[in-house]
């Protein structure tokens, strides 16, 4: 903790993202994804992920044109100013307040396996996204 309290001083908030992006190991399909996902307009369920960050082993935040986020509360203990959401959702993961077919892509990061009812938390997920849009999931195991 010393040393990264030290290294956060010396080299300030960015540099200390830009040393860990340096030691993770990144996915090796991390670019095709990233074109991909480029200019779409991304909703996300939970997060931030620092998974899905700039330092993080699947960095695709920089590639959307717009994320917006949903989470059960509108401050957590995890909020972090990793990502900025244009607009953050305060409901439950299977009744979201938002349109059909709103989004380019949905993404999920170790959330689904919270979830009560996971099929009707996929369903909703599926209505909200525009035809041949892309659900992304993160799972563990």
């Amino acid at each position: 903790m010393f040393i990264k309290s030290a290294l956060k001083q010396l080299l300030g908030r960015r540099g200390l993202l830009w040393v860990r992006r340096l030691r993770a190991r990144r996915f090796p399909i991390s670019k095709p994804y990233r074109n991909l996902l480029r200019r779409m307009k991304a909703l996300e369920i939970g997060g931030p992920s620092d998974l899905l960050g700039f330092a993080g082993a699947l960095p695709i935040y920089s590639c959307f044109e717009s994320v917006d986020n949903t989470n059960y509360a509108a401050q957590t203990l995890w909020h972090s100013d990793a990502v900025k959401f244009r607009r953050t959702l305060v409901c439950e993961g299977t009744k979201l307040q938002v349109d059909e077919a709103t989004y380019d892509c949905v993404i999920a990061s170790h959330c689904l396996e919270h979830i009560a009812n996971p099929i009707k938390a996929l369903l909703e997920w599926k209505r909200v996204l525009r035809q041949r849009g892309l659900l992304l999931l993160i799972l563990p195991h």
